[in-house]
């Protein structure tokens, strides 16, 4: 599988000021009492003049199954020959390692005066990026400690509330064995800077949310680089569910009990459909599609990986789709795209020169852009600065 590997020369930040108006698929919990019932699975057949069988943007490359359809969200697997994936090796999820215990989501301003000797010192253009508030707080830069001896697989939307605002992770990062590292992240919570949580302090430290932030708000932040974009998103995000708080945050829909037994309810049709997927050692992502038009597609190197984040992928897609539902009635129940279009969608993207960004972590990211969407590519750094090949590709429409 070979991809050009791309981006745009991406503009500096815009961060948040403070005061200013399942083996395969996701782990399985059961249904709260009082769920809504789930959406019916109907598996459905390409557009009409569309191939049945499954497409590939490169002739080596994934393959996208013909959708299956949950109300107005379409699944789409994403399948590799194990031949072709790559094993990198043992990773933990983000929100595992902090139930765990083995990692730790802090304010920069809350990182131990004495750092441990193997805390790498960030980058140059890590520290000129950091925007300082007077507390000696960034808020563009959290802190990720990895205490245990296994990297931290964090993916870019991971929602973190707590700390002095509740913010989002800017970008895909993998934090190394025993390491501290300074990341990326963008406001997702507008009215609020203080170590105080619901009447809680949080001592400037965080938890994981288990939903991603949706589409439209981690692509403002991911890809536009534009936190005036994030703050409208999480705003309308939160007006389509009719959900708000004091400080504006997004945890105001994410949190919210009803619309928490909803994602619950979707998310455990789609992981039963992708735990039914056949063949499923080449299981390693899934697309989706809201209404007739593909919002997102996300795959990795080897099933294992994907297997990790499956649930995170899941939420994030019923995330899209009911708040697609709560902002009003399609126009019409048109069908989904078909695979080839998916492929074509991915190709694109694929198709555009690659632009590196640099991380402090133990990977680097490649973004590129086409004229309907934004694509990137986590890469694992190799021994001697040398560059491995990707652990996970995204594509996102704008």
């Amino acid at each position: 599988m070979r991809f050009a590997l791309i981006v745009l020369a991406l503009a500096s930040f815009t961060h948040c000021s403070s005061r200013t108006p399942t083996s395969v698929g996701p782990r399985q919990t059961p249904a709260p009492p009082g769920s809504p019932p789930p959406a019916t699975a109907t598996p459905t057949p390409a557009a009409p003049a569309a191939p049945a069988e499954a497409a590939s943007p490169t002739p080596s490359g994934p393959t996208f199954s013909t959708p299956t359809r949950f109300g107005r969200l379409a699944i789409y697997t994403v399948s590799l020959p194990g031949a072709a994936q790559e094993d990198p090796g043992p990773l933990l999820l983000l929100d595992d390692a902090l139930s765990q215990g083995l990692a730790e989501v802090r304010e920069l301003d809350a990182t131990p005066a004495t750092p441990t000797a193997n805390a790498p010192v960030p980058a140059e253009d890590v520290v000129e990026q950091i925007q300082q508030r007077g507390d000696g707080a960034a808020v563009g830069t959290l802190v990720i400690e990895n205490k245990s001896d296994t990297p931290i697989f964090v993916l870019a939307g991971t929602v973190v509330k707590g700390g002095k605002q509740d913010r989002q992770i800017g970008q895909d990062f993998v934090v190394d064995a025993r390491q501290t590292t300074p990341v990326d992240a963008f406001c997702v919570e507008q009215g609020r800077w203080h170590a105080q949580r619901e009447g809680a302090a949080t001592d400037g430290k965080f938890a994981a949310v288990p939903a991603l932030a949706t589409s439209k708000v981690r692509a403002a932040g991911q890809y536009r680089k534009d936190q005036q974009a994030v703050w409208h998103n999480v705003a309308e995000t939160n007006k389509a569910h009719a959900k708000a708080t004091d400080s504006g945050t997004l945890l105001a829909t994410l949190d919210d009990p009803e619309v928490a037994a909803r994602i619950d309810a979707l998310s455990r049709q789609v992981g039963a459909h992708l735990a039914a997927s056949t063949p499923r050692d080449a299981l390693v992502g899934l697309a989706w599609a809201i209404d007739d038009r593909i919002q997102g597609v996300r795959w990795f190197a080897h099933r294992r990986v994907f297997d990790l984040v499956a649930d995170k992928l899941v939420r994030a897609a019923a995330v899209d789709a009911l708040t697609a539902e709560a902002a009003g009635p399609a126009p019409a129940l048109a069908p989904p795209p078909p695979p080839d279009a998916v492929a074509r969608f991915v190709a694109e993207v694929e198709r555009e020169a690659a632009e590196v960004r640099a991380t402090p972590a133990k990977n680097d990211n490649e973004y590129r852009e086409s004229e309907r969407a934004w694509g990137s590519a986590t890469v694992l750094k190799g021994k001697d600065g040398k560059r491995a090949r990707p652990l996970a590709y995204d594509f996102i429409a704008k």
